[in-house]
């Protein structure tokens, strides 16, 4: 595993994101830009239009959080939460897969078979896809997911150096197992730089 994302994993900048109303872990978030601000999939905050209200994060150091939504992308399956008082002084940063070489990227997130735990994979090889989108086109990673049992919406995915290339926002069955898309961040950055 890449140095750099060593240190991401103890400096506590992912999360379990989890309804308190439910009582579980609903999808895994990733300190981003600023130590107040997590990013996670829309999806997992977001249910019938309407952001949850009773969302906590939980990190690695054991301790949880109150969060509430700061902001969810009108198109895009990305949303940001904001909470205070989290242990990460360290938040993670953008980069793109285009830097990332030939090897590979690395993907984090909630394995809800296998407890409070968030894994780390390796993605060997990936394709790209765009979608057009009433706002623009939305630039997508397509991966092999074996891995992948639903908790691991919001997670990051890395590529060198611990930059954050994409967000999981789903996943789906193939002929021979899963597979799981990412969208790029780049549009979500346009957003943030009025509310820093």
């Amino acid at each position: 595993m890449a140095e750099g994302l060593k240190f991401a994993l103890q400096k506590d900048a992912l999360a379990l994101v989890i309804d308190q109303a439910q009582q579980k872990p609903i999808g895994t978030a990733f300190v981003f830009i600023q130590t107040h601000w997590v990013v996670t999939a829309r999806h997992v905050v977001i249910q019938d239009g309407i952001p949850r209200r009773s969302l906590e994060l939980f990190f690695s150091s054991k301790k949880n959080v109150p969060a509430k939504v700061l902001y969810a992308h009108p198109t895009l399956d990305l949303a940001v939460l904001e909470f205070r008082g989290g242990p990460c002084d360290a938040p993670l940063f953008p980069s793109h897969h285009q830097f990332s070489g030939s090897k590979g990227l690395i993907t984090a997130g909630y394995a809800r078979t296998k407890g409070l735990v968030i894994e780390v994979n390796r993605i060997d090889s990936f394709d790209t896809e765009r979608r057009d989108r009433v706002d623009g086109s939305e630039e997508l990673i397509v991966f092999d997911a074996p891995f992948a049992d639903g908790g691991h919406s919001g997670g990051p995915v890395f590529g060198e150096g611990a930059g954050v290339v994409g967000a999981v926002i789903e996943d789906f069955p193939v002929e021979n197992g899963r597979r799981a898309r990412a969208t790029s961040l780049r549009p979500l950055l346009r957003q943030l730089e009025f509310r820093q």
